[in-house]
């Protein structure tokens, strides 16, 4: 049965649609199916990071990927160099949908070469990821290698910004949390109800942490 979370496009839709629609009928922590609701979770994180630091809503987001088709890394590459050259970003995705590389793209744009992230970032090879773990490091004030450790650890960025997140929150390192995880067996949404924060209530959480960094008086 097809639920709907944006009622205006999910339900009637073609089925290739609905296949790429953000659409999650597990929004909530079932301890008899303890990962049902773990993809929701992720993506709520996620989502709700971007939304907080880019100021965009997690509508335009889901509506990018569902009928735009945007890959998710592209999007995040481009709401951040957008960001960075103070551009829109939907001319960037528009480059990339071109067919142009990254670096290639980021060459024409950054044209002055004067913004020390895009500089840093075009030196890896792997733009994206470059792009992604600078974003995470700035929105959750930790070092870009410590988000390269839990990489190397197996976790996706995804949950990187979810593990963080909810050690932002608990007071519990993300070191352990990550442990909770990939060494002890236990399901995002597990983790999460065990530090007394729902599924429902994770992505706004997310986004208080993000105001909450904002709102701190400059040193």
């Amino acid at each position: 049965m097809l639920i709907s979370c944006l009622p205006t496009i999910c339900l009637g839709q073609p089925m290739q649609m609905v296949a790429g629609c953000h659409c999650f009928k597990d929004r909530s922590f079932d301890p008899a199916r303890k990962f049902a609701a773990d993809e929701y979770i992720l993506a709520t994180s996620f989502n709700s990071m971007l939304a907080s630091f880019f100021n965009i809503s997690k509508r335009q987001i889901i509506m990018l990927r569902m009928q735009g088709g945007v890959d998710g890394a592209d999007l995040t590459t481009s709401l951040y160099i957008g960001k960075q050259l103070d551009m829109d970003f939907q001319k960037i995705l528009s480059l990339r949908s071109g067919g142009q590389g990254w670096l290639q793209i980021i060459d024409e744009v950054n044209v002055k070469k004067s913004d020390p992230a895009l500089n840093a970032i075009s030196s890896n090879p792997d733009v994206p990821a470059a792009a992604a773990a600078m974003l995470v490091s700035r929105y959750f004030s930790v070092p870009s290698e410590g988000v390269g450790k839990y990489r190397e650890r197996g976790l996706s960025d995804k949950e990187i910004v979810l593990v963080l997140g909810l050690s932002a929150r608990s007071g519990e390192t993300a070191d352990v949390l990550a442990d909770l995880y990939s060494e002890k067996g236990k399901s995002w949404g597990e983790i999460a109800s065990s530090l007394g924060i729902t599924a429902g209530d994770v992505g706004a959480m997310i986004a208080s942490l993000f105001q909450t960094a904002t709102d701190s008086p400059k040193e």
